[in-house]
């Protein structure tokens, strides 16, 4: 939001944040940020292929359950931030939505942008990118009027104690919301927050 931020060191895995007291919104220092080939390497290491890994895809079936499926005049998704193995997109495409994919490090094409979409979707992506309201910016571009957004991200809930909270130990998250870094993204980019479940889920209409 461009207020003034104070530092935060974390001794324990050595790396200093800026935290913005007025949106809460916590980002990581550039000099503790992974190099794109370290971050990829990260993500390498994720398995989430099987689609008979159960908990991994129930999360996305009650995603769809509380958070799409309430949503009017949804045909066309786009998946931000799709990962190796593009599971949401199949499970939607199960569901009966036409979904294509966007993955800066495994699908990355650009043919997302000569279409327009009735919900965007972007779950366990913010998280890992360092300038996250222009990016949001540019999604909106593709969302037709009175469309949707939907952000999945866990909420930083208690930033006094977020020096305790185990999300941050992954090294390649390195910026942090809540519902207060939300509200301010929707007002600065003329959204409405249509629900929320408090914990790691936002949707978004455009106006």
């Amino acid at each position: 939001c461009g207020n003034p931020t104070t530092e935060l060191i974390d001794e324990q895995i050595k790396v200093t944040y800026d935290v913005c007291h007025n949106c809460d919104f916590i980002s990581k220092q550039e000099q503790f940020i992974l190099t794109g080939e370290l971050e990829k390497d990260r993500y390498d290491q994720h398995n989430n292929a099987d689609m008979e890994e159960e908990g991994y895809v129930n999360i996305f079936r009650n995603l769809i359950k509380l958070h799409v499926r309430p949503l009017k005049n949804v045909k066309k998704v786009l998946d931000f931030g799709s990962g190796p193995y593009p599971m949401f997109k199949k499970i939607l495409n199960q569901e009966g939505y036409e979904t294509d994919i966007y993955d800066l490090f495994y699908h990355k094409n650009d043919d997302y942008k000569s279409n327009m979409y009735d919900l965007i979707t972007s779950t366990e992506v913010l998280e890992h990118v360092k300038n996250p309201l222009p990016t949001i910016e540019g999604l909106l571009e593709y969302i037709r009027p009175n469309g949707y957004l939907i952000i999945m991200t866990l909420f930083n809930k208690d930033t006094d104690n977020f020096l305790k909270w185990w999300y941050r130990r992954d090294p390649t998250h390195i910026v942090f919301f809540n519902m207060k870094t939300f509200e301010y993204i929707a007002k600065k980019l003329n959204l409405e927050i249509l629900s929320h479940n408090d914990k790691n889920v936002v949707v978004f209409q455009k106006q």
